[in-house]
């Protein structure tokens, strides 16, 4: 077994679930590169690590599932925003604010 190996794809899971979980979206995004070389370094995946890759993997999923929300939750603050404006426009045309 490649112990160091199998050390870096848990410390990189880690690394990308508390990034994730903690909103530090630039940390995913080094993070999500990192994996992507790391990946594309050992494949075929020996056997040994398809545990350790599973974890990474399903790490990597919760990341992106929170990143989504994120993004989801941002679009709608700006769309209230931008909502909020419009009708504040919309007042002051009308005489509202002088």
């Amino acid at each position: 077994m490649n112990k160091p190996l199998h050390e870096a794809i848990h410390r990189l899971a880690e690394e990308l679930a508390g990034a994730a979980k903690t909103g530090d979206w630039q940390a995913v995004s080094h993070l999500d590169a990192q994996v992507n070389r790391f990946l594309r370094s050992c494949q075929p995946a020996p056997a040994e690590l398809r545990p350790a890759l599973t974890q990474l993997q399903e790490a990597h999923r919760q990341a992106l599932n929170l990143a989504r929300s994120e993004a989801a939750r941002l679009s709608e603050k700006i769309g209230s925003l931008s909502n909020n404006r419009e009708g504040l426009r919309a007042y002051e045309q009308s005489g509202g604010l002088v």
